[in-house]
Formats: structure tokens, C-alpha cells, sequence
């Protein structure tokens, strides 16, 4: 997962709370996201679809036979920077195309 902006995730680990940015969050046998570190991801809960935002913080944790219907990708954009320092010169532009794999690579 990543984070856009300010902030930060909450993880607890050995009864701490900390906090981090990096998002490479597993599940665990309990079905709690845990950092590769061991912190169990931190977050409030919802009852009947409505998020107590003043309420405490507790672990998140996710059925693993929980799903979603798919929605396809059908824009994306990509940005950059260029040096202060670059020639001004004419405007460069690709297409691309990104296609997605049906069945995984032979090994």
C-alpha cells in the first residue's frame, strides 16, 4: 500500500504504537496485515458502514476469502521531472500500451 501526502500507517509491535510509510504489509495466519517487521497495522473499524473516527485504533484484519469484483484499469497518466538545467527544446510524447498477462509466464 502506499500513502499520498502527508501521513502515516500505524503498526503495533511489543505494545508499542509506531509509525511508518513503508506499506509492504503480509497477512499473517490471524488474517492481521503485519509489516515485514512484525507490527500489526493499526486502523479503526466500521460498524454498519460508518467509520468512528474519534474511537480507538485496532488491528486490521481481513477475511481471506473476502473479494471484490474487478474493475478494469481504463486510464493512467505518468509524470516527471526534468533537471532545472535541461534544454528548453521541443515537446517529446509515446504511446504505450500495458496489457495484462491471462495465464502466468512459463517457467
Amino acid at each position: 500500500m502506499m500513502i499520498s501526502g502527508d501521513g502515516f500507517f500505524i503498526t503495533s509491535k511489543a505494545g508499542q504504537q509506531l509509525y511508518t510509510r513503508a506499506g509492504a504489509f503480509d497477512m499473517d495466519a490471524a488474517g492481521r496485515l503485519v509489516s515485514p517487521d512484525g507490527g500489526i497495522l493499526q486502523g479503526w473499524s466500521a460498524a454498519n458502514g460508518a467509520v468512528n473516527l474519534g474511537g480507538p485504533v485496532g488491528p486490521i484484519a481481513l477475511s481471506p476469502n473476502t473479494t471484490s469484483a474487478a474493475v478494469a484499469t481504463t486510464k493512467a497518466s505518468l509524470d516527471g521531472n526534468l533537471p532545472s538545467d535541461a534544454a528548453v527544446g521541443p515537446a517529446w510524447s509515446a504511446r504505450s500500451r500495458c496489457t495484462t498477462p491471462t495465464a502466468p509466464p512459463a517457467a
